[in-house]
């Protein structure tokens, strides 16, 4: 068994310092033959578009639930702050939205108990899976009890104002495959950073977070990381719609 030694530079954005990334490739020697990780766009062939969209999506979400909670995030310390703002990227995370539907207009889901099962308007928010806990304040318990709700808000004229709960798997294992197939999809989209680019500013936010949980960098550099990347994906979400 025989490894070479690579290095590559990290994404910084302009003014900010690099980070040296290092990893090993390990070449197998034996029967005259070695072994050699496919590349990238290789196995990006392999993963079909519409699962590639849904993967960024999804991150492009977890993101910005980051961003709305950094306040509360960040004012934990620097450690505690990482350890939580970590877990956005280790697994899957439970976040809560609204959905206002105006009067007059139909709600367009299939709703199976409280759970969202089919979505005939996308416009407004709704994804298939999201579960629904109130409508207009008011707890709801089963399926019956959503169009009681609904009824009411009907019959008075007003909104219909859901809150949902909505559970986003976790997208990073495939997240740099799914950002090289959406970027071969945009068709010449000016504003894209390409994928690879995309990558590394996701590996780099990374980095920032732990050094920044042994207090090597502040939390501001993690910030400003976590909205740059995030501003990459507002282009390839757009560009889904």
């Amino acid at each position: 068994l025989s490894c070479s030694l690579r290095a590559t530079r990290c994404y910084a954005g302009p003014g900010r310092g690099l980070l040296q990334r290092r990893w090993l490739v390990a070449e197998t020697v034996g029967l005259g033959a070695s072994w050699l990780a496919a590349p990238l766009d290789a196995l990006a062939a392999q993963m079909p578009t519409d699962q590639a969209r849904k993967i960024v999506k999804s991150a492009w979400t977890i993101l910005a639930d980051v961003q709305e909670r950094w306040p509360e995030i960040s004012a934990k310390g620097n450690e505690a702050a990482m350890e939580e703002f970590l877990k956005a990227f280790t697994s899957g995370i439970t976040i809560k939205g609204k959905v206002t539907i105006p009067p007059g207009e139909s709600v367009g889901v299939d709703i199976e108990d409280r759970t969202i099962i089919g979505v005939t308007r996308t416009e407004l928010g709704w994804l298939e899976g999201d579960t629904i806990e109130t409508i207009n304040g008011n707890f709801v318990r089963d399926e019956d009890a959503c169009k009681r709700e609904v009824g009411v808000a009907k019959k008075q004229g007003t909104p219909v104002v859901f809150e949902v709960r909505r559970v986003i798997p976790n997208p990073w294992v495939q997240f740099e495959r799914a950002v090289t197939v959406s970027y071969s999809e945009l068709d010449g989209e000016k504003e894209a950073t390409e994928a690879d680019q995309v990558g590394d500013q996701f590996n780099d936010l990374k980095n920032f977070a732990k050094l920044c949980a042994v207090g090597v960098v502040e939390l501001p550099e993690v910030k400003v990381r976590l909205d740059d990347l995030k501003k990459e994906l507002d282009v390839y979400v757009k560009a889904q719609k």
